[in-house]
Formats: structure tokens, C-alpha cells, sequence
């Protein structure tokens, strides 16, 4: 079960219990991880699809809303569930999701 915003869960958790807080950096930890490997899978699909077709294949030009002209939607179905969950500002995910991007060796 996703929550809502990964940083209201955040707030909510750490607010009153200091214990909490390792356990959240390591649910944060858990749910980037699970975000990259959701990504990883398309993102090789369509530099597949456009190695075979012959197109140059450019990573900064691609991110997730691009993926879907690729294949593997039900992977970015997942993808997207947790991208609308991980900020609750929008311009947020987008710099993380570029972030990652940039980051991306394939």
C-alpha cells in the first residue's frame, strides 16, 4: 500500500518519535530503490526498441512519460503509482526524476 506522499508519511512518523526516524530514512531508501529498478526495465526496453529500429537513442531526452511510446506498460503503470506518491510537489519529482536520469548508464 503506497501512501499518499512519501514526505507527509515522513512528517507524520518523525514528528513525535525520534525512533523513528533510521526506519524512515530506510523505508525512503527502500522506495527510491524500488523506483529505480521500475525505471530500469523500460528504459532498457526503448533503447532496445531504438537500437533495433535504427534511432539514436539520446537518455537525457527520455523520461517517464516518454516510456509509454516504448512498451512495458504495466511496468510504468507501477512507475507512475509511485512517482505520484514519492513528493507531494510535483516540480519535486520532476527534479528527482531528473536527477536519476542523469545518473543512468545504460
Amino acid at each position: 500500500m503506497l501512501p499518499h506522499s512519501l514526505d507527509s508519511l515522513v512528517c507524520k512518523l518523525t514528528e513525535h518519535n525520534d525512533a523513528m526516524v533510521q526506519l524512515v530514512k530506510d523505508y525512503r531508501i527502500a522506495f527510491e530503490s524500488d523506483i529505480v529498478n521500475l525505471f530500469i526495465g523500460p528504459l532498457a526496453e526503448a533503447k532496445h526498441i531504438a537500437n533495433n529500429d535504427n534511432e539514436l537513442f539520446i537518455l537525457q531526452l527520455i523520461n517517464a512519460k516518454a516510456l509509454k511510446y516504448y512498451g512495458g506498460n504495466s511496468g510504468l503503470a507501477l512507475l507512475n503509482a509511485y512517482l505520484q506518491c514519492y513528493f507531494a510537489d510535483k516540480q519535486k519529482d520532476e527534479n528527482w526524476m531528473s536527477c536519476l536520469s542523469k545518473h543512468l548508464i545504460l
